[in-house]
């Protein structure tokens, strides 16, 4: 059982819950000092070098479209809470267009100033790819898995006709998405830095637990079609960056030795690519 951290005295907090652990550290959620409710990142050590992205990502947005960072200490990262209420309970709920317009409106909030000024220091698209491929160059592939060097080609052509690179949120889906007292936010950033279509895949392949949603055409060209609209890209553009990260998603669950997530990734991922053939077949 993950020990409650020795948090800073000077932010008075109280009433801890732990809501997320992993091997590098815990997320706690907490009550600060003015009985606002908070989210508390606790890393294991005062070397926060895998969360460095992800953090500048949230300082850069400084609240919009974001959830906002309050205040670090050494290890730890205090953020602001935006509740419990995730994205995907609404395509439970059976508003998956719902959400699926909410989630364009995020995607415009973000990808709206291309001109606005940031830091340089995120993860470039051309090393996020690096599992995928490192798989299609892999002597271990079968003829079956031809699919990983197609969306290998793909997401390296994809990546080199960047004109215009801009942050990236790099991981947003539908529990990413939280209904908040200031409306939808986006929490947990990858901070990488490329196409703003990326930011648009991994709708697609969620809510993880909905494997139909990401098979059903018509779902996939509503939400290419609004995405398209919210990023001013090419639908066909929105889906080939679907495609290609999907089979990322899939090379990362061949990594873990998870076949059945790895091959439920590799499953939409075709799928897509079957609708984007039919859509704009020569």
């Amino acid at each position: 059982m993950q020990h409650k951290p020795d948090f800073p005295k000077n932010w008075n907090i109280s009433q801890t819950e732990l809501i997320a652990q992993s091997a590098n550290g815990s997320v706690w959620k907490c009550q600060y000092a003015n009985n606002e409710t908070v989210v508390i990142k606790a890393f294991l050590s005062d070397d926060k070098t895998e969360a460095t992205s992800g953090l500048n990502y949230l300082l850069w947005r400084d609240g919009v479209a974001c959830v906002r960072i309050l205040a670090q200490s050494k290890n730890f990262i205090m953020m602001e809470y935006a509740g419990e209420q995730a994205l995907s309970n609404l395509v439970i709920n059976n508003n998956d267009k719902q959400a699926t317009l909410i989630a364009a409106n995020l995607l415009r909030s973000l990808h709206s100033n291309p001109s606005l000024s940031f830091a340089e220091n995120f993860i470039p698209l051309s090393d996020w790819f690096a599992s995928l491929f490192i798989r299609a160059n892999s002597s271990l592939l079968s003829p079956l898995n031809d699919f990983y060097r197609d969306s290998a080609k793909l997401a390296q052509n994809l990546i080199a006709q960047c004109t215009i690179a801009q942050p990236l949120h790099g991981d947003i889906h539908h529990d990413n998405i939280l209904l908040s007292p200031r409306g939808w936010l986006l929490i947990d950033p990858k901070g990488l830095i490329g196409d703003p279509s990326f930011d648009a895949a991994n709708l697609f392949y969620n809510p993880i637990q909905q494997t139909q949603h990401g098979l059903d055409k018509n779902r996939v060209i509503f939400m290419a079609t609004e995405f398209s609209k919210a990023l001013e890209k090419p639908v066909e553009h929105i889906l080939d960056y679907a495609v290609a990260y999907g089979s990322l998603s899939a090379s990362w669950f061949a990594e873990d030795d998870n076949k059945a997530d790895e091959l439920r990734q590799l499953q939409i991922a075709r799928r897509l690519k079957e609708i984007k053939d039919q859509l704009f077949e020569a």
